[in-house]
């Protein structure tokens, strides 16, 4: 029987498959080549024979394999499932990818779902999962779940901790609880004085009240 692929080695493929089933401790698909540990193509270099002990595939392994460029790189994926591998291998044998186009896992070649919306990863192409949040967890909107941008800051422009980038509240008060020109929310500033320069007792910052008259009762002459 002539594999779909003509030149696909698929005895080689089906040794790898069969280590890496008999032996999944073994396998890596990340690393070609990592001490006993490797990919489903560094299985085939080291079946071939090919294997100089190094950390790449053999040109001679690649060759034998008979597949083009993007074919190799779709067994090299280091995301490849086992499932997958072997639906990469059916492909090429029979030219149906798994079962009715689907590996055991339930995704096509192209790695989508029988909806053909969403990957392996639980993402459509878009990069969304079905909640509607990227890999980064963040909306189309580019709020996360908690309504906070990637900067930090809610729809409204605060942060989660209730400031905006200028560190001011809602009601316009900063982590001091200054407002914008300086006074608490009692009308005084950071020295105690309210906006017409006087203290809570209404004395100005030369301890006199309005009428003139110091703490001690004494008048001011200057006055």
């Amino acid at each position: 029987m002539i594999n779909f692929t003509a030149t696909f080695n698929s005895e080689l493929s089906r040794l790898a498959l069969d280590k890496i089933h008999a032996n999944p401790e073994l396998w890596d698909q990340t690393i070609f080549h990592c001490g006993s540990a490797h990919c489903y193509m560094g299985w085939c270099d080291v079946l071939s024979g090919n294997w100089d002990g190094k950390g790449s595939i053999s040109q001679k392994t690649i060759d034998l394999m008979g597949l083009k460029d993007y074919e190799y790189a779709e067994f090299v994926d280091p995301d490849n499932s086992l499932p997958r591998l072997e639906a990469l291998h059916t492909f090429h044998v029979t030219g149906i990818f798994g079962v009715n186009g689907y590996d055991t896992d339930g995704f096509d070649r192209d790695g989508l779902d029988t909806d053909k919306i969403f990957d392996r990863y639980g993402y459509n192409r878009e990069g969304y999962n079905r909640e509607g949040y990227d890999n980064e967890e963040y909306d189309r909107d580019g709020l996360d779940r908690c309504g906070y941008n990637r900067d930090g800051y809610n729809t409204k422009g605060y942060d989660e901790d209730g400031y905006d980038d200028e560190e001011y509240d809602e009601e316009g008060y900063n982590r001091y609880n200054l407002n914008r020109e300086g006074f608490d929310r009692d009308g005084y500033d950071e020295d105690g004085y309210d906006k017409k320069g006087l203290d809570e007792h209404g004395y100005n910052v030369d301890g006199y009240k309005v009428d003139g008259y110091d703490r001690n009762g004494l008048f001011d002459t200057d006055l």
